[in-house]
């Protein structure tokens, strides 16, 4: 470990016992040499980046580099790994969070009794039988892993009374690639929508693909049963993105889709979910852009008020289909596991249910619940 990053180390031991923010700034924001945030953790391009990087910090979801060349002498394939970033732009903390601002509502406890960790055993058990999810699936065969999966999505949500669609948008040898969206219109502002994400498709392992990401997709469904006969103010949309394990294909798509049909000015808040199966220590992972700051930490206190973990604030936003959302500066928030301690089976075969912490993914089921009817306006 080099003096940087064992500074680094005590200082986000400091940070835990004070919950001050960590900025990387504190090491010296004029550095004269680009920084790079590494925005794939698959253990085949870090391999790659390994040869030509040099690491500047490895914290949770901040994994930081330094360029052995200059950029523009990486391959394409390379520099689609790498977004350049300012040292003031790296945070990763607790917040401090007063027990005075932790106001449970009544209104919003009661939908959350109806929350079944059975029902959402019953969908993620089901949905991680499906072989092989990946969207390059498509392409192999019929009927793959991919395409049952969607018209699983599509048939449960349609089940629970949502107005549901495929949103198609690449055509693939055996069938197209497609997000579904479900949507329920709002009672008072039909025309402002939360949009709540999960992607559908994994890495392609047989039968795996349990954390990352059917534990995000069934999730979905699992609030959308919880909400259905709750209404709200705002309309709902859950949207079971595809291809995000391909480069968040499906969210991109989706997102512009919406600014092609003047709809994207209607989406005032999204939120994401994405590997919350896995869990060691009781931390989740809050993830958003500089910009939304104030929201990931408000976001924090909503943990606090509904839930038995403990949120840690991360950014920027990297690798999962809230970034889409953000490049459009929409409020967007990544709840993910703690990336410290993510699952050892992250993008491999042994990704599977054995390895699901149930209580865990239900209390980030439980948080986005809330968040949801607190954004949505409950009626």
């Amino acid at each position: 470990m080099n003096r940087r990053l064992r500074l680094f180390a005590v200082l986000g031991a400091l940070l835990l016992l004070t919950g001050t923010a960590l900025r990387l700034s504190a090491f010296g924001g004029n550095d004269p040499e680009p920084l790079y945030l590494v925005v794939s953790h698959h253990p085949h391009d870090l391999d790659a980046l390994a040869a030509v990087t040099l690491p500047y910090l490895d914290e949770g979801r901040l994994k930081v580099v330094r360029l052995r060349k200059e950029f523009g002498e990486l391959t394409p394939a390379l520099q689609s790994l790498l977004r350049r970033v300012r040292p003031s732009e790296l945070k990763s903390y607790r917040p401090e969070i007063s027990t005075r601002s932790l106001k449970r509502r009544a209104d919003v406890e009661e939908v959350l009794k109806k929350i079944s960790k059975t029902t959402y055993q019953d969908y993620l058990t089901f949905m991680a039988s499906f072989e092989d999810r990946d969207a390059a699936g498509l392409d192999r065969k019929e009927n793959s892993g991919n395409e049952r999966a969607v018209k699983w999505l599509q048939e449960e949500f349609e089940k629970l009374s949502y107005q549901t669609s495929l949103h198609c948008y690449k055509a693939r040898r055996y069938a197209e690639e497609c997000n579904v969206v479900a949507m329920r219109p709002g009672r008072e502002l039909p025309n402002e929508w939360v949009v709540v994400v999960g992607h559908l498709d994994d890495v392609g392992h047989h039968q795996a693909g349990a954390d990352d990401n059917a534990s995000g997709a069934v999730a979905l469904l699992e609030m959308a049963r919880v909400l259905n006969e709750q209404p709200t103010a705002r309309t709902l949309v859950f949207l079971a993105a595809n291809g995000e394990e391909t480069g968040l294909v499906g969210s991109k798509a989706y997102v512009k889709s919406l600014s092609e049909s003047g709809d994207l000015a209607k989406v005032k808040y999204s939120i994401n979910m994405d590997m919350i199966g896995y869990n060691e220590d009781g931390v989740i992972d809050i993830e958003t852009n500089n910009e939304f700051e104030p929201e990931a930490q408000w976001y924090s206190t909503q943990v606090k008020t509904y839930t038995r973990l403990t949120p840690n604030i991360t950014m920027p936003a990297w690798g999962s289909d809230h970034v889409p959302f953000l490049n459009q500066k929409i409020p967007t928030i990544l709840t993910i596991e703690h990336w410290d301690t993510k699952t050892p089976c992250y993008h491999q075969s042994c990704d599977k249910l054995n390895t699901v912490a149930w209580d865990y993914a239900m209390e980030i089921v439980k948080l986005n619940v809330a968040v949801s009817l607190l954004k949505a306006g409950l009626i």
